[in-house]
């Protein structure tokens, strides 16, 4: 006599099965980062080549809190090893697939036209963390030269929204990342070419000056600079 197993649980245990595998996954990378912290640098590259393809595998998870952690391992390996502006000098197969993955990111929002734009926060933030280290890691041959363009465009538009929808009553998330933007088309020059991005720029910073509870007297100072570019700027 055959018998059947209830639908609902196989969707049970089909969902029992991949949150025990998101723990399993989060808390092996957090091990791996914690590792990191007492050993030399050599002894990390060491440990981290022969864990670099279970890792590597990481970056094709979908669940936030194993990108989240992921997103700290990489930071680590940066601070912990030998940098440069072109990524991770002795993790070259972690180093090649972290640049194909920022890339393939920004590539597929540009491309998917209905993709929220909260699904690229995370991509962001681990190149902003990249940068920080490594400032110039996005003028790097690894980093499609094009992609610098999308990169910045696309940052704006999340900047935008997360200017514009804020609550008031909670700190403005959106308003110094506007500040850090406009230092990077600072010290790219982008200003000085105009164009559509820096119209898009200006009108942030616009919406700020416009706006009571985001226009304090430090975030106008910090803004003056894009300020008066909205001054000299053709349209």
């Amino acid at each position: 006599m055959a018998t059947s197993v209830p639908e609902t649980s196989l969707t049970q245990n089909a969902s029992q099965q991949a949150l025990a595998l998101e723990q399993l996954n989060k808390r092996s990378l957090g091990l791996l980062r914690a590792c990191l912290k007492p050993n030399p640098p050599e002894v990390v590259v060491h440990n981290v080549k022969v864990a670099q393809r279970g890792i590597i595998s990481c970056l094709n998870c979908q669940q936030n809190p194993v990108m989240r952690s992921l997103y700290q391992l990489i930071a680590k390996l940066f601070e912990k090893t030998k940098s440069s502006p072109e990524g991770l000098d002795e993790l070259e197969t972690i180093n090649q697939f972290v640049a194909k993955f920022i890339n393939d990111t920004f590539t597929n929002y540009e491309r998917a036209a209905t993709q929220p734009v909260q699904g690229i926060f995370g991509t962001i933030h681990l190149l902003r963390t990249i940068c920080s280290i490594q400032p110039a890691y996005v003028d790097t041959p690894l980093i499609d030269k094009t992609m610098v363009d999308r990169i910045l465009d696309v940052v704006i538009k999340v900047v935008d929204e997360m200017v514009t929808s804020g609550d008031e009553k909670q700190p403005n998330q959106g308003v110094p990342l506007l500040i850090r933007l406009m230092q990077t088309f600072e010290a790219q020059r982008r200003h000085e070419k105009g164009g559509e991005m820096l119209l898009a720029l200006l009108g942030i910073v616009l919406y700020v000056y416009e706006t009571p509870h985001l226009r304090t007297t430090e975030t106008a100072a910090k803004l003056s600079t894009a300020f008066h570019w909205g001054l000299s700027v053709s349209v």
